[in-house]
C-alpha cells in the first residue's frame, strides 16, 4: 500500500504540535517541516525519473518481444511450406512406388511437422511474454502518473506560503 507523502508528513506535523514534550521541540518549530517538505519534493522528483527510466525500458522490452514474435511467425510460415513440399515428395514417391524415398519423405515430414509444434509452442511464449510486459508497462505508467502527482504536491507544499 502507498502512504501519501503530504499525509504522512500532516500527521507526523500534527503529532509534533500535539506533544512537543515528547518529540522534544517546541510548537514554533515550522522551519524543520519546510526543510523536510523540500526533501520529500526532491525525492519525489526522483522517483519520477526513475518511473519514466522504468518505462523507457519496458518499451524496448515490448519492442525486443514483437521482434520475437515477428520472428516466430515467419519460422511457422517457413515450417508449413516444408510440410507442405514433403507432403508431395511423399504423395509423388508413392505414385513412382518408390519405397526407400517414400520412407525418408515420411521422416521428413515427421521431422517438420515436430519442428512446427515446437515453433507453435515457441510463438505461444513470446506472446504470453509480450502480453506480460504490455501489463507491466501500463502499471508502470500508472505508477509515474502517481509519483509525478506527488512530487507535483511535495513541490506545492515545499514552497514557503505567503
Amino acid at each position: 500500500m502507498r502512504t501519501n507523502n503530504k499525509t504522512a508528513l500532516t500527521v507526523a506535523m500534527g503529532m509534533m504540535l500535539a506533544a512537543p514534550v515528547v518529540f522534544a521541540q517546541t510548537a514554533a518549530a515550522p522551519a524543520p517541516a519546510a526543510a523536510a517538505a523540500g526533501a520529500d519534493a526532491k525525492a519525489g522528483k526522483a522517483e519520477v525519473k526513475a518511473g519514466n527510466a522504468q518505462i523507457a525500458a519496458d518499451k524496448a522490452a515490448i519492442k525486443a518481444d514483437k521482434a520475437e514474435v515477428k520472428a516466430d511467425k515467419a519460422e511457422i510460415k517457413a515450417d508449413k511450406k516444408e510440410i507442405k513440399e514433403d507432403k508431395k515428395a511423399l504423395k509423388d514417391a508413392r505414385a513412382a512406388g518408390d519405397k526407400d524415398a517414400a520412407k525418408a519423405a515420411k521422416a521428413e515430414l515427421k521431422a517438420d511437422a515436430k519442428e512446427l509444434k515446437a515453433d507453435k509452442k515457441e510463438l505461444h511464449k513470446d506472446k504470453m511474454e509480450l502480453n506480460k510486459d504490455k501489463k507491466e508497462l501500463k502499471h508502470d505508467v500508472k505508477d509515474a502518473k502517481h509519483d509525478a502527482k506527488d512530487a507535483k504536491h511535495d513541490a506545492k507544499d515545499a514552497k514557503p506560503a505567503k
